[in-house]
């Protein structure tokens, strides 16, 4: 793509024109194998070598993650693939004006081609705060089990507000991940890091 900061734009548009009913109603990908949700997209940026791509994404893990050695589980120049398990934070909004970050980890593969790449995020788990009441555990559990319809929906059709802004929060952390990937992934590097 010549003008990724086009698609940047117009990315940024449909994200904010989406209410939180509509999120919501948001249907999650799932993945092949495990059946667990997934975040995914294939991003075209024409003229990009594989190689350069490449450089960009380890550049952008790198930028991005503060302990990117930590993060990083699989790096493979030649077969073009990048994948961490990171922890991160989605928000939860739970009043009218107080929001804060409930801990994840997750799942972050870049795989990248001449001309384009594809990220994948998955295998999504709530990772617990460690108090006194769970005895300072920080188990994880997967995220499907808090954001499913049947946790966010009682029987009697009302909402569970907790869980509904849990999955509110886990769709808008990963389109704000999306989009600075898709920045990342944009900008080229200077110079050649093949010396």
């Amino acid at each position: 793509m010549k003008y990724p900061w086009i698609l940047l734009f117009l990315l940024s548009i449909s994200f904010s024109c989406i209410s939180q009913e509509d999120l919501l109603k948001y249907e999650f990908d799932r993945n092949e194998t495990t059946g667990r949700i997934q975040f995914s997209n294939v991003i075209e940026i024409e003229g990009v070598s594989k190689n350069e791509l490449y450089s960009r994404a380890r550049k952008w893990f790198s930028d991005y993650y503060v302990s990117f050695e930590a993060v990083i589980d699989l790096e493979d120049r030649e077969e073009g693939v990048i994948t961490g398990r990171p922890r991160g934070t989605f928000p939860y909004k739970y009043s009218s004006v107080s929001t804060y970050d409930i801990p994840m980890s997750y799942e972050l593969s870049i795989y990248v081609k001449d001309g384009r790449f594809k990220y994948i995020a998955t295998a999504i788990n709530h990772v617990a705060t460690p108090t006194q009441n769970n005895g300072y555990s920080t188990a994880e559990t997967p995220i499907e089990i808090h954001i499913s319809d049947e946790r966010i929906y009682k029987k009697n059709g009302k909402k569970r507000e907790k869980f509904a802004q849990w999955k509110i929060g886990v769709i808008q952390s990963f389109r704000a991940l999306e989009k600075d990937i898709i920045t990342g992934m944009s900008k080229p590097i200077s110079g050649n890091d093949d010396w």
